[in-house]
């Protein structure tokens, strides 16, 4: 069937589709349209088109399955071991936003020659695999922030209530000695565990990612506990 008859059967099925009563004005169009094997030929290239639709939709169901598959524990694993870092997280997100639109921006329907394919639903089944995965990924992160600052706060408060306590004897202050000389040791590893939660909390906020109020406030005094321990092993 020639794209003329494709069209003029078209026509005919979206005028009954709407209720019209013009049928008579295709006049001969139709009597083209049915010819021979004329029906047969558009259903037999509306349903090729159809499959190539289908084909075209491969990425996004091999992109839900992927999504669904996320695991924030085995991301924690990776995390832990130096395998992920904030860049990769980084990436994921911007990776779960771009899906998010791309599935938002699929049409409602797609014409295939005489068929009309409603994508509707396919849509919905489709939207939440990535906005679940990005949400995976937003709550993950502020627990890892945590975990890392309370080790920091931790150490800092025991350090600066022994570097706070004057010794009142010899002994107490060779052991204060000693203190100093153990936290010199330890200083470029905690500056390095700051540098990284000013980083990690920096990503956060750029990337709009929620974080708990009692996870932001305890970095919040974390900062200034940091540096007043820095001051006293300078």
């Amino acid at each position: 069937m020639c794209s003329s008859d494709l069209k003029a059967f078209s026509r005919l099925l979206s005028v009954r589709e709407l209720g019209m009563e013009d049928e008579d004005s295709l006049g001969t169009e139709l009597d083209d349209v049915l010819r021979e094997d004329g029906l047969k030929d558009a259903l037999a290239s509306a349903f090729q088109l159809a499959e190539a639709c289908r084909l075209s939709y491969e990425p996004f169901r091999l992109m839900a399955i992927a999504n669904r598959s996320v695991d924030p524990d085995e991301m924690k694993k990776r995390f832990d071991a130096g395998g992920m870092g904030l860049d990769d997280f980084k990436a994921s997100l911007t990776q779960y936003r771009a899906q998010m639109a791309d599935v938002d921006k699929l049409p409602d329907w797609k014409d295939c020659g005489i068929l009309r394919v409603d994508t509707q639903k396919l849509k919905e089944m489709l939207a939440p695999a990535p906005s679940e995965a990005k949400q995976k990924v937003e709550e993950l992160l502020p627990r890892l922030a945590n975990e890392k600052q309370k080790v920091a706060m931790e150490h800092v408060n025991a350090a600066n209530a022994k570097l706070d306590k004057k010794p009142t004897s010899v002994a107490e202050f060779v052991e204060l000695l000693a203190f100093y000389d153990e936290e010199m040791l330890v200083k470029e590893e905690l500056d390095a565990d700051m540098a990284y939660l000013k980083k990690h909390f920096g990503m956060m906020e750029e990337q709009k990612v929620p974080v708990p109020n009692e996870v932001f406030a305890t970095f919040q005094f974390l900062k200034p506990e940091y540096e007043r321990d820095r001051k006293s092993v300078v």
